[in-house]
């Protein structure tokens, strides 16, 4: 005679061990947390993929974009182990137990869809006249346009350093009806792929670790390479900054010795980055 409710418990009791492992597993599992700036994020997925195929009971959770000063407050009230920074930590969080390390150096590009054409080389005067308006087409016929960020941003004010008067430029286009705003990284390359023409500020690094589709505009006869950038050919360049609180724990600290080991080091150059000894 069969008794179902027999076979129903004992169902239960399976299901309910299965779920208890379940949970055990996911308790032990340790879990890092690191981000920060939107050109960081492709790139520490990529090095946490690596990291946790070799080591499966930690789980490395790298959250979208939350900028530079978003990951640094993160790292202050506990919310991630490590983040990373496209600048220096600023005086009002200097002093709270932060240490800050450079950590990739890669080159800063002008980038477009390669459907805008094969030649989209150009020269300073060239860049300065599309953003004056006096340049509106690449050499296919395709119309020109910028991907617009915030006047503090990275990208806007690496832009101001290196050519001279086009701050001011910047500036009013951000103003202009239907400016191309975009309110981080990724959103800027989104833009640029979407939008055949489109000139993107942005690290180099963060394009090839996303494998977005987009390439460097070669300016004044010199490509944007880290074999240029290494040469001194090319200027242009940016630096990440690897923040991290007063205390870690033993998981994070593994994480952050992977960081800076010879294998991150060798995907980092692979993307056009060089790690920071």
């Amino acid at each position: 005679m069969s008794r179902p409710w027999i076979a129903a418990t004992f169902s239960g009791f399976v299901i309910g061990v299965a779920s208890l492992f379940v949970f055990s597993v996911g308790v032990r599992a340790e879990t890092i947390t690191i981000g920060g700036t939107g050109w960081s994020i492709g790139m520490a997925r990529q090095l946490a993929s690596v990291y946790t195929e070799k080591h499966p009971d930690i789980r490395i959770q790298v959250p979208d974009s939350v900028g530079s000063g978003g990951g640094v407050k993160a790292v202050l009230n506990g919310r991630f182990d490590l983040s990373f920074a496209s600048r220096p930590i600023k005086k009002k969080n200097q002093g709270k137990g932060l240490v800050e390390t450079p950590y990739i150096r890669t080159p800063f590009v002008l980038s477009v869809s390669p459907k805008a054409g094969k030649d989209t080389a150009m020269t300073t005067d060239e860049l300065m006249a599309t953003y004056k308006g006096e340049l509106t087409h690449w050499k296919n016929g395709t119309p020109i346009n910028h991907v617009i960020r915030s006047e503090r941003e990275s990208s806007t004010t690496l832009m101001a350093a290196h050519f001279a008067g086009i701050g001011p430029l910047i500036s009013k286009k951000r103003k202009s009806r239907g400016a191309l705003y975009a309110r981080n990284d990724q959103e800027a390359m989104d833009i640029g792929e979407k939008i055949v023409g489109v000139i993107v500020p942005m690290a180099l690094l963060a394009i090839r670790a996303e494998q977005r589709a987009l390439e460097p505009i070669t300016i004044d006869g010199i490509h944007p390479t880290l074999a240029n950038l290494e040469a001194g050919k090319w200027v242009m360049e940016t630096t990440l900054y690897l923040v991290q609180g007063p205390k870690l724990t033993a998981a994070a600290r593994a994480f952050l010795s992977f960081l800076r080991s010879e294998e991150a080091a060798r995907i980092l150059l692979r993307h056009g980055g060089t790690l920071l000894k």
